[in-house]
């Protein structure tokens, strides 16, 4: 075995709030924040108090799905006529995964949204923010700010 397939087979660790997780090398490629960790010193572990064990199962399902490929952009402007997600992005696990997320509560989505800026996962972000968008368009402003608040 090469130095190189032990690095791909032991993941990036991230610790969390009460919380650890082993993300595979190979699907790292989307977030930045780890690669630039990764390039300056290759046995780095990323600690953060912001993220608990929910958000970090999320993020590591969606890096694990991606597999370091970056998914299609999501169309901008969101149509006025789009009612749901699937109707928004192109691949249905994203838009399952994305509804899922919510059904668990807005907190959910909102930690998500968080992790995604944190470790720069511009797709999830992107994804975040599309499932943010559907849910308040339009709402009036009270209602909108409510949304946003839960």
């Amino acid at each position: 075995m090469s130095l190189d397939d032990e690095v791909s087979d032991s993941g990036y660790q991230i610790v969390g709030a009460n919380c650890s997780i082993q993300i595979p090398f190979s699907t790292i490629k989307l977030s930045l924040k780890i690669q630039d960790q990764l390039q300056r010193d290759p046995n780095s572990t990323l600690f953060t108090t912001e993220l608990d064990q929910e958000t970090l199962e999320n993020v590591k399902n969606y890096l694990v799905n991606k597999n370091g490929v970056e998914p299609a952009p999501i169309a901008a402007p969101i149509p006025v006529t789009t009612k749901t997600t699937s109707e928004a992005v192109k691949d249905k696990w994203d838009a399952d995964f994305i509804d899922q997320v919510y059904a668990s509560g807005s907190k959910n989505l909102r930690s998500l949204s968080n992790a995604a800026l944190l470790l720069n996962i511009k797709s999830l972000y992107d994804l975040c923010c599309c499932k943010w968008a559907i849910l308040i368009k339009g709402l009036p402003v009270e209602q909108a700010r409510k949304v946003l608040s839960e």
